[in-house]
């Protein structure tokens, strides 16, 4: 589950700096079977495990860690939480019939203690487990229970929240109504903005990118998907899925545009990413990507395709920074429906309204932007929701780039 607090990069840089001590403290307490003490440190790490994307490593701590302890005297409480762990870590190495197991689990060990909030994030990984592998009955009953109870006045977990409203939009997606995908992915980028939480963000901004490609907004798209990377960095400079975010779905526009060499070349680095953490690609989105892959081989050829997938596995990090920058979308009008991208001109901001848009395009929170103007955060609350309703946009990071598009942040 997103702890938002430890959402940035600094905090992760720290524990970078101190793995080593922890791995040594993890197998001193295994070397004397000290399973409680294991598991309360590899829990303590689990959104460093997951942040960094060493699954791996994650999954063997908790799992040897919960075969040391003795179920009848462990802590209820301490059992669920690293069963939720395994159960997160699990999963992203697509080894789902043990992160079904342990998120189970974790869920009934929630229920019984009347934990409700950790219940709800126990049940949105569940529902996102079965989204994820198409089975999208049951992960909408799970997302919509755990979505239940984060409207509950006694729970609070926006972060996680987000998430859940993020992923009842790719149920929208799966169902084919991308406009209601679209609503709830800019819900949950609005939720974490509210509280500065850059994952929930970049996970959301990949959503919107995705279902902008697939109405064929693609500049928009683009500014989305550029946006989500640039958060996703934030997080975590060594984390493979900010290093992955967003590949494919880019990739998938190229081909749209086109581009089909080049977009086969994103999805060959997107591939050689997915090898190096055991991730495989998630319904639905795997849809589309398979989709545009197939006519990228039918306009290249087998022995062009391959090679452009060759090139595209040995690009570095830099090397796709560069394209997802310099790559300028087409968005042909009969690809675009009616009514998805803003066209209307903006109703003129004021001097004060222009110098929020600059500090909200630097990525400042409301609170930050209050100190750095001399303002309460309210009047930034106000100044902000102003902006967005005189550019017609739904979020701050539509605003910037309508803005930008529109020459007003030159």
């Amino acid at each position: 589950i997103v702890d938002s607090r430890s959402n940035n990069g600094k905090w992760l840089d720290r524990y970078d700096a101190e793995i080593d001590n922890f791995r040594q403290s993890l197998a001193w307490f295994e070397s004397r079977s000290s399973g409680a003490q294991m598991l309360q440190l590899a829990s303590s790490l689990g959104w460093y495990w997951f942040s960094r994307t060493l699954f791996a490593e994650g999954q063997a701590w908790f799992t040897r860690g919960l075969e040391l302890v003795d179920e009848r005297t462990f802590d209820p409480a301490e059992r669920a939480r690293a069963q939720l762990w395994l159960g997160v870590v699990a999963h992203f190495r697509s080894d789902d019939d043990v992160a079904r197991k342990s998120l189970t689990i974790a869920r009934g060990d929630f229920h019984f203690l009347e934990e409700r909030t950790a219940e709800a994030g126990a049940l949105m990984l569940l529902g996102i487990l079965d989204v994820d592998t198409g089975n999208y009955d049951d992960g909408l009953e799970s997302l919509q229970k755990a979505h239940q109870i984060y409207q509950q006045d006694d729970v609070s977990d926006p972060a996680n929240e987000s998430l859940t409203l993020s992923h009842l939009g790719v149920v929208r997606h799966a169902r084919g109504d991308l406009d209601g995908a679209i609503k709830l992915a800019n819900a949950a980028v609005a939720l974490s903005e509210s509280i500065g939480d850059s994952w929930g963000i970049y996970n959301s901004l990949i959503e919107l990118g995705r279902y902008y490609v697939l109405i064929g907004a693609f500049d928009q798209a683009a500014v989305y998907l550029r946006e989500a990377r640039k958060r996703g960095i934030m997080v975590s400079k060594s984390n493979a899925f900010a290093n992955l975010g967003g590949s494919a779905e880019m990739a998938a526009m190229m081909i749209e545009c086109g581009q089909p060499e080049m977009g086969a070349k994103m999805f060959g680095f997107e591939r050689r990413r997915r090898e190096l953490t055991g991730h495989t690609r998630k319904y639905p989105e795997r849809l589309m990507y398979e989709t545009a892959e197939a006519k990228a081989l039918e306009i290249l050829g087998a022995d062009r395709f391959e090679e452009a997938l060759a090139a595209g596995a040995a690009m570095t990090v830099t090397d796709v920074a560069e394209i997802f920058h310099s790559f300028e979308p087409r968005s042909p009008e009969s690809n675009v429906r009616e009514g998805e991208i803003k066209t209307r001109s903006p109703d003129e901001l004021t001097p004060r309204e222009l110098e929020v848009l600059a500090l909200v395009a630097e990525g400042l929170t409301n609170p930050e932007i209050g100190e750095r103007l001399f303002i309460s955060r309210g009047t930034v609350r106000i100044h902000v929701s102003r902006i967005l309703g005189k550019l017609a946009a739904s979020n701050r990071i539509e605003a910037v780039g309508l803005a930008r598009r529109q020459g007003m942040l030159d």
